[in-house]
């Protein structure tokens, strides 16, 4: 699931009456993402008000969650939009460890930390315990997140690690794409672009297909529509028609009970079904 990149739409909460209610939404959709292992998550622009105001909270708040608990107060610094960020629930992702004293650090263990201070020897990096620890790095920006690896012979000290060298699931990050879903699509590579949608192929029909699809690519987009919109309406307003920048168009609950499916149950349920059908196929 790591390679699939998620896109939502910019009025994802315009259902949600205040601040608090937004907040509890966002928080639910980034744990449905991070718990299917999400690494990538891009917010299209729809014509609704305030759509880059609320592209800029739903970013604020993803960000917010994914960050470790134990750096917010150095990276996201008191906000309007984060007055309710204490109702967001825990990832519990690795890179959020519970461990929060030096003596904890285990040899080889992953950490993210933030630059404390840097000059041409050393950085000093704070990775949630009582000190700061030494990187063998020069010249970091203060304020800088990076990930490092815990060393512990004589001293402990870090060891920079790029990310790209992480094997486990290590949190997502989050972009505003600053347009319309069609020209979103245009600028952003892909192997595979997946539309979700009720009106389209029930999944198990095409499920073989689409499976021997993800399993061949690199780079696969899921998209899902908006909450008064679906996605034919919002690439309509266009002027493009779905099956043209779509690979696959799928109804993931076929036999759903309810009028409407919120995008959140969307994201849910879809992400839920590809997930085992992975290991089906």
């Amino acid at each position: 699931m790591e390679k699939i990149m998620v896109m939502l739409p910019s009025s994802l909460i315009i259902d949600s009456p205040d601040l608090r209610s937004k907040t509890e939404k966002i928080g639910h959709i980034g744990r449905i993402l991070s718990i299917y292992r999400i690494r990538k998550i891009m917010l299209y622009i729809t014509r609704e008000s305030n759509h880059k105001k609320n592209a800029r909270l739903i970013s604020s708040l993803l960000k917010y969650m994914e960050c470790p608990q134990y750096l917010r107060k150095r990276l996201f610094p008191l906000r309007p939009e984060l007055k309710y960020a204490g109702i967001l629930p825990p990832l519990r992702t690795p890179h959020h460890p519970t461990e929060s004293k030096l003596e904890e650090l285990k040899d080889g263990e992953l950490r993210e930390g933030v630059v404390v201070k840097s000059n041409r020897s050393f950085s000093l990096i704070d990775v949630g315990v009582e000190k700061p620890i030494m990187l063998k790095k020069e010249n970091l920006p203060a304020g800088k997140r990076i990930t490092v690896r815990i060393t512990r012979n004589e001293r402990i000290h870090a060891d920079y690690i790029k990310p790209r060298d992480i094997r486990e699931y290590w949190g997502y990050s989050v972009s505003i794409t600053g347009q319309f879903l069609g020209k979103s699509l245009r600028k952003i590579p892909s192997d595979v672009v997946i539309a979700t949608s009720r009106r389209g192929v029930k999944i198990n029909d095409v499920a073989k297909a689409l499976v021997n699809n993800l399993h061949e690519s690199r780079r696969v987009l899921l998209l899902f529509g908006a909450p008064h919109q679906g996605l034919d309406e919002i690439l309509g307003e266009e002027g493009i028609k779905l099956a043209d920048v779509t690979d696959f168009n799928v109804n993931t609950i076929p036999r759903q009970g309810t009028k409407t499916v919120r995008t959140e149950e969307a994201v849910q349920s879809t992400l839920a079904v590809l997930d085992l059908l992975s290991d089906v196929f």
